[in-house]
């Protein structure tokens, strides 16, 4: 039942079901579906497949994982704002501009490292994985800070979404180390 949430987003993020526009031509969707769907896929479904309820700390980590990929994804919404002011697809980097749309993504990265203290000092993350945490977050900064539109796409496709990645070999990492 839960995969069907995620499913039907995105479906509709592709699919012309809304007056023959999808979810990603709607203002300011584009990016809230995609962060919303991640986060949900990665954090909720696993949850509910483990039994497990959805708590408070359940809910930071999924604010947390929204955080995130939205921060990852304002990287592609700034490479993609000539087709979006083309097809008059409205942006967050097409209203309020690249710089304050790449300072809202460290802001939201921000967020995440708030979080991360947040539930360290609870006891939910080790401190092992809080590091990893930010250091995967301090690392998107520093992604989101340089993305400009002209970039390669492998800046996009190698070092944005290698971010997610990254954040793997993170934890793998300080398995080690610790």
């Amino acid at each position: 039942m839960g995969l069907c949430v995620a499913a039907l987003f995105s479906l509709a993020y592709v699919l012309p079901i809304f007056g023959g526009k999808r979810l990603r031509d709607l203002p300011f969707v584009k990016i809230f579906t995609i962060a919303f769907v991640w986060a949900y896929v990665t954090v909720i479904l696993p949850v509910q497949e483990y039994g497990n309820i959805l708590d408070r700390h359940v809910k930071f980590m999924f604010i947390e994982r929204i955080l995130f990929v939205f921060a990852l994804t304002i990287p592609f919404d700034i490479r993609d704002i000539d087709v979006d002011n083309k097809t008059h697809v409205k942006t967050i980097p097409l209203s309020i501009g690249i710089k304050n749309a790449k300072n809202l993504g460290i802001l939201a990265l921000i967020g995440c490292i708030f979080i991360v203290f947040t539930m360290t000092q609870q006891g939910i993350y080790s401190f092992k994985n809080a590091i990893a945490l930010l250091l995967t977050y301090i690392a998107s900064a520093v992604v989101v800070g340089f993305s400009q539109k002209d970039r390669n796409d492998y800046y996009f496709y190698g070092l944005t979404d290698g971010m997610m990645l990254l954040q793997s070999l993170f934890f793998y990492s300080m398995s080690l180390i610790m």
